[in-house]
């Protein structure tokens, strides 16, 4: 079964500057002339080099869009910001109306070989997310089903007493 991205973020990603507050104690900076940042590196700060460089994040366009390598799968690049930016959270807060930036994506751990990111929905989601696979899990070709949507598919057959 494919697990959200999250499972593999380096560090916890805050969904608000309440969420923020309510997990540290401490209020969300918000500066608007700067991209918004939903989470921080603790060890950014003491770097002895002006910026920090993450290896892994989603590779997103100027749209906002996560880009997708030929086969469709999402395609990892690196991120390159300062050591203060890394060290530091930079969320909206509630009230604000005004234009926001994109967001800096959250830095991934490496995957084990037996992981892929793919494309796909969790139940009780809406629309399509960035998920991590395991790669035996996955069947090829244009129509191909996770096997677990199979077994499910299998269930749902038995009970409705439709053989396959």
């Amino acid at each position: 079964m494919p697990r959200p991205l999250s499972d593999i973020f380096l560090y916890p990603r805050y969904s608000s500057a309440q969420d923020y507050k309510g997990r540290t104690g401490q209020e969300a900076p918000w500066d608007p002339r700067k991209r918004p940042k939903y989470w921080f590196d603790p060890k950014a700060p003491q770097s002895a080099r002006r910026n920090v460089v993450y290896d892994l994040v989603l590779a997103i366009s100027d749209t906002g869009t996560i880009i997708a390598d030929l086969s469709g799968n999402p395609i990892l690049e690196y991120l390159v910001i300062t050591k203060e930016e890394a060290g530091s959270v930079n969320i909206p807060p509630a009230n604000y109306s005004g234009e926001v930036q994109l967001e800096y994506p959250v830095p991934l751990r490496p995957l084990a070989d037996n992981e892929v990111l793919v494309f796909g929905r969790l139940p009780g989601m809406v629309g399509n997310q960035v998920l991590v696979a395991d790669k035996s899990e996955l069947e090829t070709g244009p129509d191909a089903f996770l096997r677990s949507d199979r077994a499910l598919l299998k269930a749902i057959a038995s009970k409705l007493g439709v053989e396959v």
